[in-house]
């Protein structure tokens, strides 16, 4: 049998608990990117007037500058929801960087916290 040195690497042993500082996400938490959305997101109303409910999910990377790049849709509810969810994950909080690691994120539109502004 070869040791893990002769073959040019150490196997390290990876705790089975991680904190929350060291997951991959939004710097500050899910709860304040959470907040962020609540307080920032504009109502899209649709064809009848009323508000759209339901969800946009992005798929995203993430840059060393930690901001997120090569956004995609997965899920899409509308274009102008669409168009909120990019704005409002492009203007919004740092996330942490990950290489090669890509985002989802889920975005609710619905009627008590999409005020028109």
């Amino acid at each position: 049998r070869r040791k893990a040195k002769d073959v040019g690497y150490n196997v390290a042993k990876v705790p089975t608990t991680a904190s929350t500082d060291s997951l991959p996400g939004p710097e500050r938490g899910w709860q304040n990117f959470n907040q962020y959305i609540s307080d920032n997101i504009h109502s899209q109303a649709n064809e009848s007037g009323g508000n759209y409910k339901g969800k946009v999910v992005l798929s995203f990377e993430v840059n060393k500058k930690s901001h997120p790049k090569n956004i995609k849709i997965v899920q899409s509810l509308s274009t102008l929801c669409d168009k909120e969810a990019r704005r409002l994950l492009l203007q919004g909080p740092k996330w942490k960087y990950s290489a090669g690691k890509r985002y989802e994120v889920n975005i609710n539109f619905k009627k008590k916290n999409a005020a028109i502004k």
